[in-house]
């Protein structure tokens, strides 16, 4: 295998080169390729306020004057058959974790929802290579920069694979660079990459989930985001130094014990800089805080001090954090469950998904005719909003006339 050292600037790239952007400040854009909602507790060890994790699967496209960065890719197009390639226990975690990812989109879609031709990006930096954040740069042409630990582990993975398909390590290794860190100490790390020379993006080892994690501060405006890649899977278990779940630990954390350590240090640094947004890659609501909705692309954050997360929703007119809304209810006799998911997903399709300050939503019967729906809401003022006209709305009309009167209770969280 042959890996090219970068080692003095990552990613200084000529006015007439590839990835050339036109942009007059930096932005990032939110790739989301699928998401899927999770119990809270699966999380992090010791979760206490998070009741559902809404997990979500996404890389982040920076656009700048010398080019364009793409952070993370998320499935591959085969991800399915890849999990074969795994030992049993890894193949069933990894099924398990395919087959829960809603709504699964490509990149190459999600970044045609932002209006970047593939060809535009100049980079694609990885927070690390698991299946979930690697697969998708099969479908690109642009080098994919690491860190030195890590493309040693993918060459282990290749020949003896515990979480990452050797397929995928062999279509992409030809494209594997190694990012140095020679850009000195940065907010307490003792080494960083400046990526353009300038602090729009400077990356940072976090070790431990795999041997060259990294984490990538962006500094859009006045303000500075923290994407901590897999350090930690949720806000609270970031800001609270959590280990992650013991499912979830066993089977991704290269070295659980660094993993931990590193999860206390990301813990550490928002108590001392509460101003710059945490995000895990794996948190939509994290997500939705700072960039609003997939697919958006923002170029300033107006951060100040106090808690990270309430400081970025008070910039961007949200609530503290975005609202969980959870319906159950009953179906009448002789609904069938199939009849209703059909014209439940109308409703989310043609009613749900144009109503302002929608996020997400999920639904699944249970047992007895009994449904139960999750909504996903920016601010309570929009969930309230579409409540008021729920009901009487032409196109819920059929939602609402399978249902038993009286049977939809409804309990909101986070607000």
């Amino acid at each position: 295998m042959r890996i090219t050292v970068i080692v003095a600037v990552l990613l200084s790239i000529a006015a007439r080169g590839v990835g050339q952007n036109t942009v007059e400040k930096p932005q990032a854009c939110w790739l989301e390729t699928s998401k899927a909602i999770l119990d809270g507790a699966m999380g992090g060890a010791g979760i206490r306020e998070t009741r559902v994790w809404d997990s979500t699967v996404s890389g982040v496209l920076v656009r700048h004057l010398k080019g364009d960065v793409l952070i993370d890719t998320g499935f591959s197009p085969n991800a399915e058959a890849q999990m074969n390639e795994l030992p049993p226990d890894s193949r069933a975690f990894g099924l398990q974790i395919v087959s829960s990812a809603k709504d699964r989109k490509s990149i190459l879609d999600v970044l045609k929802s932002v209006n970047e031709p593939p060809t535009q990006i100049a980079r694609i930096i990885m927070t690390h290579t698991h299946y979930d954040h690697l697969g998708g740069a099969t479908q690109l042409t642009a080098p994919i920069y690491v860190a030195s630990a890590e493309a040693k582990w993918m060459m282990e993975q290749e020949a003896h694979p515990t979480i990452t398909p050797p397929s995928l390590v062999r279509a992409v290794k030809p494209r594997i660079r190694i990012i140095a860190y020679d850009s000195g100490p940065y907010l307490g790390f003792s080494e960083s990459k400046d990526v353009y020379n300038d602090g729009t993006m400077v990356v940072v080892p976090l070790p431990g989930h795999t041997p060259g994690s990294q984490g990538i501060f962006l500094k859009l405006g006045k303000g500075r985001v923290f994407l901590i890649g897999d350090a930690a899977d949720t806000l609270e278990a970031a800001e609270r130094g959590l280990p992650k779940s013991s499912l979830i630990r066993a089977n991704t954390d290269f070295e659980p014990e660094l993993a931990d350590e590193t999860t206390r240090r990301v813990a550490a640094f928002h108590l001392a800089h509460p101003e710059i947004a945490l995000v895990p890659a794996h948190d939509r609501v994290a997500y939705s805080a700072v960039f609003g909705n997939p697919s958006s692309c923002i170029s300033d954050l107006q951060a100040t001090k106090g808690d990270s997360m309430a400081d970025q929703n008070e910039v961007l007119g949200k609530a503290p954090s975005p609202v969980i809304e959870v319906v159950t209810l009953k179906l009448k006799p002789g609904v069938t469950d199939t009849q209703f998911a059909l014209v439940d997903e109308k409703v989310q399709t043609t009613y749900m998904e144009k109503r302002s300050g929608f996020l997400s939503r999920e639904s699944a019967p249970g047992s007895n005719n009994d449904w139960v729906v999750i909504v996903h809401w920016r601010s309570i003022a929009d969930a309230d909003a579409s409540m008021k006209s729920f009901a009487t709305a032409p196109a819920t009309a059929a939602w609402m006339s399978m249902i038993v009167p009286n049977s939809m209770v409804m309990t909101r969280y986070g607000w």
